[in-house]
Parts: C-alpha cells; structure tokens; sequence
C-alpha cells in the first residue's frame, strides 16, 4: 500500500475520489467531492494511491479556520464521515497509522464522527463517544414492517386516513417542500445552525436532484394544503431522511407517519434501508424507534487536542449568536 498522503480539496483528483467512496460497501452520500463541496467547501482529505488516477482509500476531512488556526469540525448535514476503503477487511487499512497521520500532534478537532463500520476499530484506538444512528431495513413484507409500529404510529395513520391525505412524490413539489422546510423545520434549529442550513441547503437540493439522487416526497389535505414533507437522498441502498418538515395542521392528523408509512407501503420487500441519522433528542429518537426502527452505533471524537482559547471563542460566538437581535 502506498503511504497516505494530505490534501487540500483543490489538489485531490475528484473522479479517483468518488470512485473510491462509490466502492466502499457502507453506501454514505456525505463523503463524495461534490457534497463535501458544498457542506464543507474547506475540506482537505487523505488518500492512498494505489495505481494511477485510483485511490484505495480516502479519509474527508472538513475544515473550519478561526483566527488564522485551522481545525477539522463537522457541519451539518454530515452525520458520519469516517474512513472510504475498497479493503473489505478494516484490519488491512493499519488503522493506527492512518489516525496518527489524519490527526497529528497539533491538529485540533472540535468535533469528527467514525461511521458505523469503522466504530468498533476507531474506538480502541480514540475515546470516541458513542452516538446512535436509526436504521429501518425494508427488505421484509409490509405486514412485518406494520407489526413493529408503535400504537402511537397506529393511532397516527387512522387518524391519517380519517382526513383523506394525499402522497404524491416528484421534483415538481421542490418549491412547496422547501417552503415548509423555511417554516417549520429551519426555526427548530440554533441561530448558528439555521445560518448554516440556509447557506448550503438551496444548492445541495438542487445538485442532489441534479444527479438524480433526489426523492421529493409530501403530504397534502384534501383542499391541497401541504401538510408534511421530506427530502430524501437515495444512494446505492440507503434512503437518508435527511430534510423532513410538518406543520401543525400535519401533526394533527399524523402527516410524518403516514409519509413515512406510505414509502414502507411502496418500498417492502426491496433491499432499501431508511436512514433516519438518528437523533440526540429523546422525542426524535423514540419517534423513530416507534417505527420499529433499529440502532446502530457510530462514534463522535470530540475536542480532541482543542485548545482552551478556541473553547472560549466558541462559547463568545455561540452567545452571540443566542442573543443576536431578530
């Protein structure tokens, strides 16, 4: 194997890249050039060359720069990032090496998460703290899938039928879906984390769908009113619930369920899994977990070598941004 080798984003040869990401089996869109680009536009990466023009390996790696200190920190929508092999046993990567090199004495990290395969390895080697993402397979008949909802969730979809929704799906529905995300999804969020979202959201939906990645989904009331909706991003085998928004009218009648329902109606018996990203909030989680929804654990590294005066200019800022005039 050939030694890793650092790179700004700029320097990386971005076909070699995505097909590297493309071959690894675990299926995670946030790791390709393209969305790195638009999510965390500072990134640098590591790669092994293993021939010409091909990497057999890559580590993403997204930057923020304060104060002239660069330092690795994930923004959002980026769940988990990690290491992108076409090794199919982890064991050959010498993950000890590859950590050492991807954090070296010196590089601060504010925050970096180990996807779901890599977790086990990564955390004897970095004190990860663990985090959980929720999973749903569908490759089982709908009757199974219905049997592991929750009452709640049954109650939600008779309550559902009872005001006749409607599901329809189509790029068509772009506009409306993204103006319930603006007013019901972006003011649940912290100041900074809206400011972030608003950046990158309009040209991340536009290039997912754009590269025919896109599943547009919502749900309207008989009189047309959109009462629930998501943005999905569907790669290889995995559905990322990455943008779901309802209103109050939805909530009321149980729009999110019956949406998400309807594409376990459709999609039963496939080989696609429904990744929820899981949730730190309670609700969130159990919301997820009430549609018979599995865990799977991945790690956070959190503040690893991060200086004590980049702390207080993150709590200055994070201050400012709580208490900033509307």
């Amino acid at each position: 194997m050939s030694l890793y080798e650092r790179l700004p984003s700029n320097k990386i040869n971005k076909a070699a890249w995505d097909a590297c990401v493309h071959r690894d089996p675990i299926g995670l869109v946030y790791a390709f050039s393209w969305y790195l680009d638009i999510v965390a536009p500072a990134w640098e990466g590591i790669v092994t060359l293993e021939k010409e023009n091909t990497y057999s390996l890559v580590m993403p790696l997204p930057m923020r720069h304060i104060m002239g200190k660069s330092f690795i920190s994930q923004p959002i929508l980026m769940q988990q990032l990690g290491i992108f092999s076409d090794k199919s046993n982890r064991k050959d990567l010498n993950l000890p090496l590859l950590l050492l090199f991807a954090f070296p004495e010196g590089r601060s990290v504010e925050h970096y998460s180990f996807h779901a395969a890599d977790y086990n390895e990564v955390n004897a080697l970095l004190p990860l703290q663990k985090r959980v993402n929720y999973i749903l397979p569908l490759n089982q008949t709908y009757a199974d899938i219905y049997q592991h909802y929750s009452s709640n969730r049954v109650r939600d979809l008779k309550k559902a039928v009872k005001a006749n929704l409607i599901f329809r799906e189509g790029n068509d529905l772009e506009p409306a879906v993204v103006q319930l995300l603006h007013e019901n999804l972006v003011p649940l969020l912290n100041l900074k984390q809206q400011v972030a979202l608003l950046n990158v959201m309009p040209t991340l939906i536009s290039e997912v769908r754009n590269r025919g990645l896109a599943r547009i989904v919502a749900v309207f009331l008989p009189n047309k009113q959109i009462v629930a909706a998501a943005f999905f991003i569907q790669y290889k085998n995995r559905l990322t619930y990455l943008l779901p928004a309802a209103n109050a009218p939805g909530k009321k009648v149980g729009a999110s369920t019956f949406l998400l329902d309807t594409i376990c109606r459709k999609e039963a018996g496939t080989n696609l899994i429904i990744d929820f990203e899981g949730s730190s909030l309670p609700g969130i989680a159990h919301f997820y977990q009430s549609l018979g929804a599995q865990p799977e654990t991945y790690g956070l590294l959190v503040q690893h070598r991060y200086p004590k005066w980049l702390r207080q200019i993150k709590k200055i800022r994070n201050w400012l941004f709580k208490n900033r005039p509307n």
